[in-house]
C-alpha cells in the first residue's frame, strides 16, 4: 500500500460484501456500495444485478475471484456474531484495527451502546470519511483514529482517541494479520493486550500456510496477486504459533473456526463453497 492510496484489500473485501456470495452469503453489506470510490460502486452494482436470483451466476463471479465474494461474506458474519456475543457480555467499547472500509459501526444493531474506534491508515480512513459524511451510524459514538503504522503508535494514538483501557473492549483485527511480518504482528498484539481490560475479547483473523484447498501449484500465483497489488502475505502462521502469542499476553482462546465450519454455521452446509482457507480465533483477557 503506498503512504498516498487507500488500501486495495480494502475496497476488495468492501466490494465482497457488497455483492455478498454463497448463494446469498451470510452477510450483504448495505453500505458497500457508498463506500467504495465510483468506479468500484458502479461495477458492484452491475455485478449485482447479473448475479441477484441467478446462483450459477453468482457462483461464477466468485470462483473468478478465487472465492473472495463467498470468503468474505461468510468471514464478516462469523466475526459479526462474535462481535454481537461479545456486547451481550458488558463491553461497550469496540475497537476495529485495520478498519478498510468496514460499516459496523452502520449497520449493527447490538453497538448502539457501544463507542467503536475505527484505527487505520489515513489514507485509507480519508477515502472512508469523506464517502461516510452522510451515513448515520447505530453506534453510540464513532471514532476515527488515523495511524500510519510503520511510524506512528498505536497506543498512543487510542490514548489521545479516549480509548480507557480499564474498561472491557472488543477487538476486531480482521483481514490484516496475513499482511503484517511478525515484528509487527507482535508489536500490535502487545498494545492490544497492554489496553485489554479483564473480559476483553480479541477477535483475530489468520492464515496457516496451506491456505488455500486449491492445487498446490497454485498458492505460488496467489502469493504473487497480492505482491502485485503491494500487499505480499508475510505473516501466515499456524494454528500453534497464533494460540502461543495469543496465551503469552494473557488471552484465552475461546475458539477458532474455519471457513468450512462458518458456513455451517450460515446454513450453507458441509459442500465445500470457498477454496481460500482463513480462522477466525476468538480470545478473552484473562
Amino acid at each position: 500500500m503506498r503512504d498516498d492510496s487507500p488500501s486495495l484489500t480494502a475496497m476488495i473485501v468492501a466490494f465482497a460484501r457488497g455483492f455478498s456470495g454463497a448463494g446469498g452469503g451470510a452477510v450483504r453489506d448495505p453500505y458497500a456500495e457508498k463506500l467504495l470510490p465510483r468506479p468500484l460502486a458502479s461495477l458492484l452494482r452491475g455485478a449485482r444485478r447479473l448475479a441477484d436470483g441467478r446462483p450459477n451466476v453468482e457462483r461464477m463471479f466468485s470462483l473468478a475471484t478465487l472465492d473472495t465474494l463467498a470468503h468474505a461474506a461468510l468471514r464478516t458474519g462469523e466475526i459479526d456474531a462474535a462481535v454481537d456475543a461479545a456486547v451481550a457480555t458488558g463491553a461497550r467499547q469496540l475497537v476495529i484495527v485495520g478498519a478498510g472500509l468496514d460499516a459496523r459501526a452502520y449497520r449493527l444493531d447490538c453497538l448502539r451502546g457501544v463507542r467503536v474506534f475505527e484505527v487505520d491508515h489515513p489514507a485509507t480512513q480519508r477515502l472512508k470519511r469523506k464517502k461516510a459524511e452522510t451515513l448515520r451510524t447505530c453506534a453510540k459514538e464513532l471514532i476515527h483514529v488515523s495511524v500510519d503504522f510503520g511510524r506512528d503508535s498505536l497506543a498512543e494514538a487510542l490514548e489521545k482517541a479516549g480509548h480507557d483501557p480499564k474498561a472491557p473492549t472488543i477487538w476486531i483485527w480482521e483481514g490484516v494479520t496475513m499482511y503484517l511480518p511478525a515484528v509487527a504482528m507482535s508489536a500490535t498484539l502487545e498494545v492490544i493486550a497492554a489496553r485489554s481490560a479483564k473480559k476483553s475479547r480479541l477477535i483475530v483473523t489468520y492464515a496457516e500456510p496451506t491456505f488455500a484447498t486449491m492445487p498446490a501449484s497454485f498458492i505460488p500465483a496467489t502469493r504473487l496477486v497480492f505482491e502485485s497489488i503491494g500487499e505480499p502475505l508475510l505473516g501466515i502462521m499456524t494454528t500453534a504459533q497464533m494460540h502461543d502469542a495469543l496465551e503469552a499476553r494473557g488471552f484465552v482462546v475461546a475458539s477458532d473456526t474455519t471457513s468450512r465450519e462458518w458456513q455451517i454455521d450460515h446454513g450453507f452446509g458441509p459442500a465445500p463453497l470457498v477454496k481460500l482457507s482463513e480462522r477466525v480465533a476468538v480470545a478473552e483477557r484473562s
